[in-house]
């Protein structure tokens, strides 16, 4: 054979490795399109593109492209990407995840991509994710618990390395399939007993549930203490989180049948971590507890809900109050207005 022949041969691919590529590939421009919708409908930021090597300020938070062991904080001349073209696998993945899927966090999952852009190059050479095993996974589950193995950060990567690893099987992406379960198990598990001693850890002592109940039978005025066991009341009534009280309604209460026909106390609430609004039953016997800490409420709570009533009418106005200096809109304030209108002391230098 001439030497010019040579540099004709070309590399044999199998057909499993050309449809594998030419799946990843379809993956990859469904990710693109998918990436437009999510901006168009304003999920996203408009001005968020796929060339970039972060999608934080896209509206994706926390989202950088950045390699294994880049340090946070690194400028972006300093900071190591992921090479192409894993890292568009790995941007066609997020897409799926919080665009399609309508996920928040990626954390996890970058973590898993990370370690996972490693091993392909320490087995194969390269960063082709089509040529993905069984072996190259076990290996970031390796280094997921020697570099992760405080909590329970090694465990939620590797159950997503697990979900990734399905996905990419019924796509057909993988050029030999396999099936991968994570060897990472959940390390929040305890025993009964030290389930108990942390319950009784979280618990108040009796005698702060005995000095609350006697305040609340006091004759309160200072409005601290008027919030602070009218909260208790309302969390004892009907367990909640604390952050939900800042969304109780003025006029939140109802009466409905319960399952034995009886009425009942029940507290229209909004609940936090996505459920919305609801109805809360009160706890029986609680209802005097109750209705006494509104009555509590309503009256120290006026001014304020008045207040929050006119910003929600008057969006584009400066709030009024007492300080606030006679001048037009537009009219230029003195550092001693300024400080007046905003309600803070000012410090001269």
């Amino acid at each position: 054979m001439r030497k010019g022949e040579l540099d004709e041969i070309l590399d044999f691919k199998p057909r499993s490795h050309l449809e594998a590529a030419a799946q990843l590939d379809a993956f990859i421009s469904w990710a693109r399109l998918t990436l437009v919708k999510g901006i168009d409908n304003q999920w996203l930021h408009a001005g968020l593109q796929w060339d970039m090597y972060s999608w934080h300020k896209g509206g994706i938070k926390g989202c950088s492209f950045t390699a294994y062991m880049t340090r946070q904080g690194n400028s972006a001349a300093n900071a190591r990407y992921m090479q192409q073209p894993f890292m568009d696998f790995a941007k066609a993945l997020v897409v799926h995840h919080n665009i399609f899927r309508r996920k928040s966090s990626v954390d996890g999952m970058l973590r898993a991509l990370r370690l996972l852009e490693v091993a392909l190059l320490e087995h194969t050479g390269s960063v082709d994710v089509t040529k993905l095993s069984s072996a190259m996974c076990d290996t970031v589950a390796a280094n997921l618990k020697l570099n992760f193995c405080e909590g329970d950060t090694a465990y939620l990567a590797g159950s997503i390395l697990e979900r990734i690893v399905k996905l990419m099987a019924d796509k057909k992406i993988l050029v030999t399939p396999f099936k991968w379960k994570s060897p990472i198990r959940y390390k929040s598990r305890i025993s009964l007993k030290e389930q108990r001693e942390n319950h009784d850890k979280k618990l108040p002592s009796r005698e702060s549930i005995l000095a609350l109940g006697e305040l609340f039978n006091n004759d309160l005025s200072s409005p601290l203490d008027i919030v602070t066991v009218s909260a208790c009341a309302f969390l004892l009534s009907q367990p909640s989180r604390i952050g939900e009280l800042a969304d109780v309604e003025h006029d939140c209460v109802l009466f409905k049948e319960d399952d034995a026909g009886n009425q009942r106390m029940f507290l229209r609430w909004y609940a936090e971590k996505g459920f919305g609004a609801v109805t809360k039953p009160v706890v029986k016997g609680m209802q005097p507890a109750v209705e006494r800490a509104l009555r509590l409420l309503a009256p120290i709570t006026d001014e304020a809900r008045s207040y929050a009533g006119w910003l929600e009418d008057h969006p584009d106005e400066f709030p009024p109050h007492k300080d606030v200096p006679l001048k037009g809109g537009d009219d230029p304030l003195s550092y001693e207005e300024a400080c007046a209108a905003l309600k803070i002391k000012g410090i001269r230098i």
